[in-house]
């Protein structure tokens, strides 16, 4: 339920997490933020104003590459 609601905040303000830094090469339209042990990644896509959530990965796995 908390994942739910903190997805939700994405619809208001999209921009509220900090960008990814385990994205090579990283850029502003990939943003992450961690809850309950559990690193979620989403992108923005300026031109057709959608939030695409990309993964959801527990933070004590490694991640396989991008």
């Amino acid at each position: 339920q908390g994942i739910l609601q903190r997805i939700e905040v994405l619809k208001i303000n999209p921009y509220v997490f900090e960008t990814d830094k385990l994205r090579e090469p990283s850029t502003k339209d990939f943003r992450a933020f961690v809850i309950y042990s559990y690193r979620i990644t989403y992108q923005i896509n300026f031109d057709s104003h959608e939030i695409c959530i990309i993964r959801g990965r527990h933070t004590s796995r490694e991640p396989l590459g991008y």
